[in-house]
């Protein structure tokens, strides 16, 4: 295995310094980016399918009004308000702690059903 590491234009593999182009060239056979890390390709693809499920409800949010969007942003808050309550509830030991987040949760709910 060969170290690879960039400094100044300049790329060194084990001890010997190459320019960019006769490291980008390489040994017949290899390809130009052999000093890539391991496992940035499947960071490359998990980008690049993120951004296509984002770009498809991107489509459905570009139909929707200003308000329309507005309450769709004032919902995805609220739930995810209801989803830390959740949390915290789970692991609340103190019963009136207990009841203060059992309240939050029902005004929460509420607040969702006004919305829809």
């Amino acid at each position: 295995m060969k170290l690879c590491t960039q400094t100044r234009g300049l790329e060194f593999i084990g001890a010997l310094p190459l320019t960019v182009a006769a490291a980008r060239e390489g040994p017949v056979g290899t390809a130009y980016n052999f000093c890539v890390a391991r496992g940035w390709e499947s960071k490359s693809v998990e980008l690049q399918q993120d951004d296509a499920s984002s770009s498809s409800t991107g489509e459905r949010k570009r139909h929707l009004t200003p308000a329309q969007r507005e309450i769709e942003s004032r919902k995805e808050g609220l739930k995810l308000s209801r989803r830390r309550i959740l949390e915290q509830l789970q692991s609340a030991e103190n019963p009136r702690y207990r009841k203060i987040l059992e309240h939050a949760l029902a005004e929460l709910d509420e607040q969702i059903t006004r919305l829809v």
